[in-house]
C-alpha cells in the first residue's frame, strides 16, 4: 500500500518485448492467463495518454503452500497517475494519489521530511487532549484558566473505496494542506504573553499531568534567606510545558490523516479478506510501517495471523 512501486509503461515494455530478465504482475497475467484486476480499468489506455506514467500503488496476492512449493496468485493492483515529472526529487512522490504518498505528504507539510511518517503518527493522538493555561485574568488577582486543543479537520483528506474506480473510488482532497502554510517552516511562539521571548520548541510539551521538579540550581533559588527551602511544593515544580499554536495546527493535520488513513485501509483490507477468504495476513510496503493500523488490523479484522516484515 505504499504507491512507489513500477511504471505500466515499464512492464509493458517488458512483456511486449518478451524480456525473460523482468517478472512483473502483467508478466505474469500474460503467461499464465491470471485474472488479476486492475484499477483504473483502463489502465492500458490511460498510461498510452498520461503525459508521465502510472506507478503501482496498492497490491493484493495470495499465496499457498503445497509441499515444497510456494504458489503466489496476483489478485489486485491499482495505479496511481504520476502528476508530476518523475525527475523531481524522490520521483515526485508525495504528488501522487496513494495512501502511502498522501501520508508522505502530511509528513512533509509538518516535518520537512517526507519519511518522517512515524512522527505524524506520534503527534495525532493528541487530537482531543485538552491543556489548562493558567492566564492572568483581566483587572483581577485572580488568575483565570484557558482550555487549550487542537482544532479538528471536519472534512476528511482520504476517503472513497481503493478497490473501486470512478465515483466510488478513491477520493483526495488536498486542499487542507494547501490553504495551511507549511507548518516546518513557521517559528513557534516565540513571546510569552508579556513580551518575552520564550523560544519554546515545536514540539516540547507535556500533558496535564506533568510534575516536573526544578534542577538543584533552580532549587537553590526557591530556598528562603537561612539556606532552608520553604517546602513549598509548587516552588520546586518547573513550569508545565504547553504546546504552541504551530504544534496544535501539527496535531490537527496528523489526527485528520491518521483517521483517513485507518478508515480507507481497514476497509480495503476487510473488503479483500472476504473475496479471497485468506485467514492470514501479510503486509508490506512504507504503510504497513504504521503501527497503530496494523494493530486494529490484526485485532478487528479477525484472521488467525498477522505478518509484517521488520
Amino acid at each position: 500500500m505504499d504507491g512507489m512501486g513500477e511504471t505500466y509503461r515499464t512492464m509493458r515494455r517488458a512483456v511486449d518485448g518478451e524480456d525473460e530478465t523482468y517478472v512483473s504482475d502483467l508478466t505474469l497475467s500474460r503467461r499464465s492467463g491470471m485474472n488479476i484486476r486492475f484499477i483504473p480499468e483502463d489502465i492500458a489506455k490511460k498510461a498510452e495518454l498520461s503525459y508521465f506514467d502510472w506507478r503501482e500503488a496498492e497490491s493484493v496476492y495470495t499465496f499457498s503452500k503445497d509441499g515444497g512449493r510456494l504458489e503466489i496468485t496476483p489478485v489486485f493492483k491499482r495505479f496511481s497517475e504520476e502528476n508530476t515529472p518523475p525527475t523531481l526529487y524522490n520521483h515526485g512522490f508525495e504528488n501522487m494519489d496513494s495512501v502511502g504518498a498522501l501520508y508522505s505528504r502530511a509528513s512533509s507539510h509538518i516535518f520537512g521530511d517526507w519519511n518522517a511518517c512515524g512522527k505524524v503518527m506520534g503527534l495525532a493522538p493528541w487530537q482531543g487532549h485538552v491543556w489548562d493555561q493558567t492566564e492572568n485574568a483581566s483587572g483581577k488577582s485572580k488568575r483565570a484558566k484557558k482550555k487549550l486543543t487542537a482544532e479538528t479537520i471536519e472534512e476528511p483528506i482520504l476517503k472513497g473505496k481503493l478497490y473501486k474506480d470512478g465515483e466510488e473510488g478513491l477520493k483526495i482532497d488536498r486542499s487542507v494542506m494547501k490553504n495551511m502554510p507549511f507548518i516546518f517552516r513557521i517559528d513557534p511562539d516565540m513571546f510569552d504573553d508579556e513580551g518575552n521571548i520564550v523560544r519554546q520548541k515545536r514540539y516540547d510539551f507535556d500533558d496535564n499531568d506533568f510534575r516536573g521538579i526544578s534542577s538543584t540550581d533552580e532549587g537553590k533559588e526557591n530556598a528562603s534567606s537561612d539556606g532552608q527551602s520553604d517546602g513549598s511544593d509548587e516552588q520546586l515544580r518547573s513550569p508545565k510545558q504547553l504546546p504552541t499554536k504551530v504544534a496544535l495546527d501539527a496535531i490537527s493535520l496528523a489526527s485528520r490523516m491518521q483517521t483517513d488513513l485507518e478508515s480507507v485501509c481497514m476497509d480495503f483490507v476487510e473488503h479483500f479478506k472476504s473475496e479471497t477468504g485468506a485467514t492470514n495476513l501479510c503486509l508490506a510496503g512504507g504503510v504497513a510501517l504504521n503501527s497503530v493500523l496494523n494493530g486494529r488490523l490484526s485485532r478487528e479484522l479477525g484472521f488467525d495471523n498477522t505478518f509484517i516484515p521488520p
